[in-house]
């Protein structure tokens, strides 16, 4: 253990590893993101990172799973509508944290990163996905949205409008920016009202 190592395990020492990781995202960038830079900013032997993770981008994929929210984060208070308000909330809390503008950045390596693209989809946008996909499920199931309105497309309607609207456009979102994006484009897609026969 070098100077100014500390001897942390565990929890507390992938925690650190994790805010090392979203400081260099944000000072660095994905492309010169390295397991010695974030083993220096967190103070730790090298060895430790590759004792837990394989490579940077298995390491980065689990920063950013840990830090967002997580898909058992939506409630069940019996109403779709805010189940989905208190959900896409906390993904917006997520965003406007420093997690949130590092994973903004990571945005434009994507398409240069196919092992970094793949466990993304893998590890964070389907499972968040799935929970959404759950949650209007639990309101099929008790009648409250029209059978079959569980698609893929109507489960990421949401969470896809959020990030496009602040991470693409730039825009601050509110509680009240939420609440209309569940109001306006979810529940619209899911109720009764919007079935369309024939």
């Amino acid at each position: 253990m070098t100077v100014g190592q500390q001897r942390r395990r565990g929890r507390l020492l992938e925690d650190a590893i994790h805010d090392a990781v979203i400081d260099e995202l944000l000072q660095a960038g994905y492309g010169r993101l390295t397991m010695e830079g974030v083993a220096a900013r967190a103070r730790t032997a090298k060895a430790s990172l590759y004792r837990r993770w394989s490579s940077i981008e298995e390491l980065v994929i689990d920063t950013v799973d840990r830090r967002m929210t997580q898909p058992e984060e939506y409630p069940d208070t019996g109403s779709v509508r805010e189940d989905l308000v208190v959900g896409f909330g906390r993904m917006l809390d997520t965003l406007n944290s420093p997690a949130g503008r590092a994973i903004a950045g990571l945005l434009g390596a994507l398409p240069y990163a196919p092992g970094l693209q793949k466990a993304a989809r893998e590890r964070i946008v389907r499972p968040r996905a799935q929970a959404v996909a759950d949650t209007i499920q639990r309101g099929v199931d008790r009648g409250e949205v029209r059978p079959g309105a569980v698609t893929p497309f109507v489960a990421a309607s949401g969470p896809a409008l959020i990030i496009y609207t602040y991470l693409i456009q730039g825009l601050e979102l509110s509680g009240r920016d939420i609440e209309d994006i569940v109001d306006q484009v979810v529940m619209p897609a899911v109720q009764v009202s919007s079935f369309r026969s024939g």
